[in-house]
């Protein structure tokens, strides 16, 4: 997974060993949590606040 600044023509912020297998669902962000999951396993990760 990577992260890219949007804002900043698509600046790389940071990449994530996310999941060992492909994922067809998209990345959730609940609050400072980001939810990854596939048919077999699921990661969060707690993002850093401003």
């Amino acid at each position: 997974m990577i992260l890219v600044d949007l804002e900043k023509e698509g600046t790389v912020l940071g990449q994530l060993p996310a999941l060992s297998a492909k994922t067809w669902t998209h990345p959730t962000l609940a609050g400072k949590y980001l939810l990854v999951r596939n048919s077999v396993e699921a990661v969060c990760y707690e993002l850093p606040g401003k």
